[in-house]
């Protein structure tokens, strides 16, 4: 497939053949017929912006030979134009022995085919064997491929000669087109490409059969952020028909923020009414439960049980004590029940937990809207005011977090800045901290935090896994709480070697999604640093709370990789 010689009616039919075979980890197949959207594209044509060179995008484009049809279009048309083509997967992971065996994962590590002299195996394939299969290439790319040096030429295979190589997966008129750039996209996330584009084309990604209203709702919202004022959004759907296929389709502008409708195909598109809805605003909370988890925190329990009695929030609001001690902390808390008179105490003593205390405190709550903190933190007085504010435009809301509670030492070890308004972790997605968030508690409990991530990323896993729901996540600056760090530097390397820990399980359950591997080489980098300044364990306090933080994150990752069966160094 990538080295033969075809004329443009046999690469045509190869291509079909191709990329129908290639079921990607989340189920679906590359399959896209040519000339498909024709009717679409000129439809479409009649709204575009003219007199300038214009940013095209195409969401979902699949093996991207309807996306190389409409880029030859507009060429023929004269519009001058960029297009970026965007799939959750854009490439593969190719691995030739000689010229006759070949395999082909995604980047992933998922495999999709194997070839054998002139025969090509799919390995989506439902038949007896198969699923052994699959799992056997897996952890041979795990274990061996990944680790090969890549080629860099495009130079065909050679006999006996072992090559690893980067491809596309996606069709050979669309990679050859100059104008054209391939990016991994995942429409469900939010804050990409915002308002980059004159044009936005869906063509069969928003599909009730697929998604819930509320994730095509998201979508939705998130192809509209990406359009520049007065941008044309084209949404389609392919259906069925007795007489062939028919194309459904909606074109809109955006106006004023606000998507209209400005021209239609066969009906318009069936999530039409989807497309048109306002930013929905909730009422505020009737009452809102601030939850409260404790483990044995006697130390500095006190000081937020007297900041939350502090707060300005004007609204009826309750206190929901997770309490999973073997000290003194429960005392504490009935010492501020005057100041806190809607206490409600849940005992967590047998099921210890930080994903558990959250799902109890979140199951005991009566409030419409949870309100998340820490024990050993400090929250503002307007903390509570700030994010329930936030949450009349939002299914969850992250707060600010600062460090002044703690010494230049702590701070040094732990090497904290302001962080960014949201979070971004691994790459991938923003997150709110677990400590400072509020959630809707419908939200909260058709979610659930995961309770498998026990010490580390649970509120990274909450966030990322929201957001991939069609939940909106939102930023709330003046929501602080002052955040506490550990006080010796063994106690910052063990907190960091049991996060890490988790690591490897959020890289499981999130690679299909879009979140990278690890880097290898800055693993191993790593790992010299390491070995280089050991001896920094007996020099000043601040260097080795540095070096123990940064130890407890490599071999939490080593370990995490071989508990949860996931390499991610």
């Amino acid at each position: 497939m990538y080295f033969r010689n075809l004329d443009d009616r046999a690469l045509a039919h190869a291509e079909q053949v191709f990329f129908g075979g290639l079921r990607l980890s989340n189920g679906t197949y590359k399959t896209t017929l040519s000339h498909r959207l024709d009717d679409v594209n000129e439809l479409a044509a009649e709204v575009l912006p003219r007199g300038r060179r214009l940013r095209v995008m195409d969401v979902g484009a699949s093996s991207g030979i309807t996306t190389a049809e409409w880029s030859e279009q507009l060429a023929r048309m004269g519009v001058d134009h960029e297009l970026v083509a965007g799939d959750l997967v854009v490439s593969g992971d190719l691995l030739t022995l000689g010229r006759s065996a070949a395999a082909l994962w995604q980047e992933d590590g998922h495999p999709l085919a194997v070839q054998l002299g002139r025969r090509c195996i799919y390995l989506g394939r439902r038949i007896p064997g198969m699923s052994a299969a699959r799992s056997a290439l897996a952890a041979i790319h795990r274990l061996l491929v990944m680790h090969l040096p890549r080629s860099t030429d495009g130079a065909p295979p050679v006999a006996w000669a072992l090559r690893r190589r980067r491809v596309a997966l996606v069709s050979r008129r669309l990679a050859a087109r100059p104008a054209v750039r391939l990016v991994v996209d995942d429409i469900a996330q939010s804050g990409r490409f915002a308002g980059e584009f004159d044009v936005c084309r869906a063509a069969n990604v928003l599909n009730r059969s697929c998604f819930s209203d509320r994730e095509l709702r998201a979508m939705a919202c998130n192809l509209r952020d990406r359009l520049a004022p007065g941008g044309v959004l084209i949404v389609c759907r392919t259906e069925r028909a007795a007489d062939g296929d028919v194309n459904r389709a909606t074109v809109l502008r955006k106006v004023e923020g606000s998507l209209e409708v400005v021209a239609r195909l066969n009906g318009g598109s069936d999530v039409e009414d989807l497309l048109l809805l306002q930013e929905e605003r909730r009422d505020p909370p009737a009452l809102t439960s601030v939850v409260l988890p404790v483990r044995n925190g006697e130390a500095h329990l006190a000081e937020q049980l007297a900041a939350l009695a502090d707060q300005t929030y004007a609204g009826p609001w309750e206190l929901v004590v997770v309490d999973g001690s073997t000290d003194r902390s429960r005392e504490i808390v009935y010492r501020f029940s005057d100041a806190l008179p809607r206490l409600v105490l849940v005992d967590a003593r047998r099921r210890p937990g930080l994903g558990r205390a959250r799902n109890a405190g979140a199951a005991a709550a009566r409030g419409e809207l949870l309100a998340n903190c820490d024990a050993d933190d400090v929250v503002a007085p307007d903390w509570l005011e700030a994010l329930v504010a936030a949450a009349a435009h939002a299914d969850v809301v992250g707060g600010a977090c600062r460090y002044d509670i703690n010494t230049e030492a702590q701070r040094a070890w732990e090497e904290c800045e302001r962080p960014p308004p949201l979070r971004g972790a691994y790459d991938f997605l923003p997150y709110p901290s677990g400590g400072n968030c509020a959630v809707w508690a419908e939200v909260a409990r058709e979610l659930r935090w995961d309770e498998s991530f026990a010490f580390g990323a649970s509120d990274i896993e909450f966030g990322w896994r929201a957001q991939l729901a069609g939940f909106r996540l939102a930023f709330e600056p003046r929501a602080v709480i002052q955040r506490r760090f550990r006080t010796s530097p063994a106690a910052v390397g063990r907190r960091h070697f049991r996060g890490a820990t988790a690591e490897p399980l959020l890289y499981r359950r999130f690679r299909a999604r879009g979140m990278p591997r690890s880097n290898l080489l800055r693993a191993i980098l790593a790992w010299c640093w390491l070995a280089a300044t050991a001896g920094r364990l007996v020099s000043g306090v601040e260097e080795r709370g540095k070096w123990l933080r940064a130890a407890g994150t490599r071999s939490g990752r080593v370990c995490g990789s071989v508990r949860h069966r996931s390499l991610y160094l």
